[in-house]
Order: C-alpha cells, then sequence, then structure tokens
C-alpha cells in the first residue's frame, strides 16, 4: 500500500502550506503598515503610497484566506515573488516615482 505524497513529503503538507501562507500575510501585512506610515512622515506621500498598493492586496487576499483558514499556493508564490521584488527594486522604484510627480 502506497502512503499519501502529502503524508511524506512535508514541503506538500497542508500544515507547511498553512504557515508559509501566514508567513506571505503577517509579512505584507508589517510591510504596507511601514509604508503607510513612512507616507505621512518624512517621505513623499504619493510614491511611497503608490508602493504600498501590491502589500495592500496581499493583505486583502490573505485576510480572505486566514479567515477561511484555507491557503492556496498560487497566493504563497505570487506573495513571495512581489515581497521579493518588491525588497530588491524598492529604492530605485521610489527614486523613478519621486522623479514622475516631481
Amino acid at each position: 500500500m502506497r502512503a499519501n505524497p502529502s503524508e511524506t513529503n512535508p514541503i506538500l503538507a497542508n500544515r507547511f502550506k498553512h504557515i508559509l501562507g501566514k508567513v506571505v500575510f503577517i509579512f505584507s501585512t508589517l510591510f504596507f503598515i511601514m509604508r503607510f506610515i513612512g507616507a505621512f512622515n518624512e517621505m513623499e506621500t504619493l510614491p511611497t503610497l503608490i508602493l504600498c498598493i501590491p502589500s495592500l492586496l496581499l493583505v486583502v487576499v490573505g485576510f480572505k484566506m486566514y479567515k477561511r483558514q484555507q491557503f492556496m499556493w498560487w497566493y504563497i508564490a505570487l506573495g513571495m515573488l512581489i515581497i521579493i521584488g518588491m525588497r530588491y527594486y524598492e529604492h530605485s522604484l521610489y527614486n523613478y516615482f519621486v522623479e514622475l510627480f516631481s
């Protein structure tokens, strides 16, 4: 008798998916809060709020999934790509938007 693949492979386990989904949700929430507070302190308002949009989308979708306690792999993969991309290109995008709106 063969074992269920999700029982033998910890990466396919539902618990692992749930933990990764929570990590993406919490990180995107903290990143959104950090950016939103920075928009009204010493940073340019409009460019900073534009950089908040991807995190806000992740927070809204993640909140709906968190309420149902069911995270999807597409949310985790897309969330990680958005988080990594935003962290890598954050300064370049910020400077671009500052130049654009100045």
